[in-house]
């Protein structure tokens, strides 16, 4: 009564498979809590995406000059994440209507936890020295995303079907 792991040959007791997934269940779990994003949980699904908003957020926080020249190139509708584009939107108004961009002025439109995800990104970001060429490159890799296709849904089946159907063309 062994269990194949496919495509490989090899074989298991249901024991021992149990173990396997339940140690590879506990490790993703561990995964996510150390890493999974609360605040911004769609960073989570596009890092690259919300590394370059953050890294815009960043750039404008301490070059306000070039506040108009970014919006005029990325609205903020072309952020990937909402929070991220809510804190941009913020920020960049801010900066227009010439107020205060202190960090401590977030705190009306953000809650404590959101401004804290603010400041890390202030804080992180630091370290990088971006420039405006740097911050050229970031919009850039929001203005080329290109969303995926949602997945259709299917049966256990019909998934079954496909796999099968690749599995034979190879």
């Amino acid at each position: 009564y062994g269990v194949t792991l496919v495509g490989e040959g090899y074989s298991a007791s249901p024991f021992l498979f149990a173990i396997l997934i339940a140690t590879v269940f506990k490790y993703s779990i561990k995964f996510c809590i150390d890493s999974c994003d609360t605040i911004n949980p769609e960073a989570n699904e596009h890092r690259r995406e919300s590394a370059a908003e953050a890294g815009i957020i960043y750039y404008l926080y301490n070059n306000h000059d070039a506040c108009g020249d970014v919006l005029k190139r990325l609205p903020p509708d072309k952020f990937v994440t909402s929070f991220n584009r809510r804190v941009y939107e913020s920020l960049t108004s801010k900066i227009t209507d010439l107020q205060d961009c202190s960090v401590s002025s977030f705190n009306g439109e953000f809650s404590p936890e959101e401004v804290g995800k603010i400041t890390e990104i202030l804080e992180k970001y630091s370290e990088l020295g971006i420039d405006a060429k740097v911050a050229e490159d970031y919009i850039n890799v929001l203005l080329n995303y290109k969303p995926k296709e949602k997945q259709e849904d299917i049966s256990d089946d019909d998934f079954f079907k496909k796999f099968e159907e690749m599995r034979k063309k190879n």
